[in-house]
């Protein structure tokens, strides 16, 4: 890992934090909500959607890394599928906690996650190619 990728992720990880914690648990007084995927609480459709991103992942992330696929791509897009997963379930969670608990707000915490996700993603592949 580059020197750009570390600085980055840095960068992009203390904004997060200021943001989620300072920002919106603090002075917005937002509060995180933490689900599992197979939690009693959630509606069954964003359960499915879940597990079918998953397996989604499982089957991806198998065709990248084995056989003789492995040493064709980098390590980034190797593990590209993860962050993909991370996002979109991200994503999914933070629609589903949009359109049942609108009040709540809990939603903005799901939605600057899977940014997260994403601009981390971005930053290790752009520095991969640096």
């Amino acid at each position: 890992m580059n020197t750009f990728s570390v600085v980055g992720i840095v960068i992009v990880f203390t904004i997060y934090i200021l943001v989620d914690q300072v920002y919106l648990k603090r002075h917005l007084g937002i509060k995180s909500k933490y689900e599992w995927l197979f939690s009693v609480n959630r509606k069954t459709y964003a359960k499915i959607i879940d597990f079918l991103i998953l397996i989604l992942f499982i089957i991806i992330f198998l065709n990248l890394n084995s056989g003789s696929t492995f040493h064709t791509y980098s390590p980034v897009i190797r593990t590209s599928p993860m962050f993909g997963m991370f996002f979109l379930q991200n994503v999914n969670q933070g629609i589903e906690e949009l359109l049942i608990n609108r009040t709540e707000k809990s939603y903005y915490h799901k939605f600057l996650g899977s940014f997260m996700i994403l601009v981390t993603f971005l930053i290790l592949f752009v520095g991969e190619r640096v």
